[in-house]
């Protein structure tokens, strides 16, 4: 952890990353949740959540999901066929970093940038977030990929990640931090999924 926090401190102005470094974590994205969502719409998520998907099949990146308990314990469709027993964890749980396994699997793969996408905002990505950065880990929460019931609760809850030092922006942003020129690959297939995002 403490390799991560000199990481952190040392590159937190830095907005280039490096794809190597950045690992996805999905925490509670699964339909029965996601319907409700009041801030961001539920197919907006999908789109979202999609793009970032295909951006960590194109990049290695690998992917974590944090789920619980429900028929099937199924996430949103975009996610459902890179499930599988070694990255899916379920638990009745608002705070999925208490899970040793999941901490294992994230802390395993020696990537020190963990972006966290999640429903809600105000309950599983805040306690995921706040976690994470005391684990040492740099935060990046796509704000179209979290989703609440309340806008006023899900702006308390930006803030509140915000001045926990974690960074708050959207998919379009973040995948074009991935491959910032677009004039050639992987750049030209980033940019394409940053336009189907309002396709």
């Amino acid at each position: 952890a403490s390799d991560r926090t000199l990481w952190r401190f040392t590159q937190e102005l830095d907005m280039r990353l490096e794809t190597q470094q950045v690992q996805i974590l999905f925490v509670h994205l699964q339909p029965h949740l996601v319907v409700h969502s009041a801030t961001e719409k539920p197919e907006r998520i999908e789109r979202s959540v999609k793009a970032l998907m295909d951006a960590a099949a194109a990049f290695a990146i690998p992917v974590t999901f944090a789920l619980v308990p429900s028929d099937g314990s199924a996430p949103i469709d975009p996610l459902v066929p890179f499930v599988d027993d070694r990255n899916c964890f379920v638990a009745e749980l608002a705070a999925p970093f208490l899970l040793d396994g999941l901490r294992h699997r994230l802390d395993g793969h020696g990537r020190p940038i963990l972006v966290v996408c999640g429903f809600t905002t105000e309950v599983a990505v805040l306690h995921t977030v706040g976690d994470a950065i005391a684990a040492g880990y740099r935060v990046l929460v796509p704000v179209d990929t979290v989703g609440s019931q309340s806008i006023r609760a899900e702006q308390a809850a930006l803030q509140h990640i915000d001045r926990m030092g974690g960074e708050v922006m959207s998919t379009a942003t973040l995948l074009s931090l991935f491959a910032p020129d677009f004039r050639d690959e992987p750049g030209s297939s980033i940019v394409k999924l940053i336009r189907a995002l309002n396709a």
